[in-house]
């Protein structure tokens, strides 16, 4: 009997991971912006926040697509500090 080699539902699994990972990494930084920026995430906290961090903030200097991070973290920051419920005009 031959059998097919195929990866098993554990190494797709892994595989899957290990490329989510960075990626949510990456993208996690904007909500985060948003969030310290608008008070959610305390002052205090700006020294994990930075270190935390620290390798996006690496590419975001040494990027040639720096630009793309920056429109990001501006674009969280604007969707956060907008007001969820609209005010009810007087």
């Amino acid at each position: 009997m031959s059998e097919d080699k195929q990866p098993s539902n554990h190494t797709t699994a892994w595989i899957v991971t290990l490329i989510a990972l960075p990626v949510l990494y990456v993208l996690s930084w904007g909500p985060v912006l948003g969030m310290w920026n608008n008070g959610t995430i305390p002052q205090a906290t700006f020294l994990w926040v930075y270190k935390f961090y620290k390798p996006v903030i690496w590419l975001y200097d040494k990027s040639p697509r720096w630009m793309s991070l920056d429109a990001y973290g501006d674009w969280w920051i604007d969707v956060l500090h907008k007001p969820i419920i609209p005010a009810v005009p007087e």
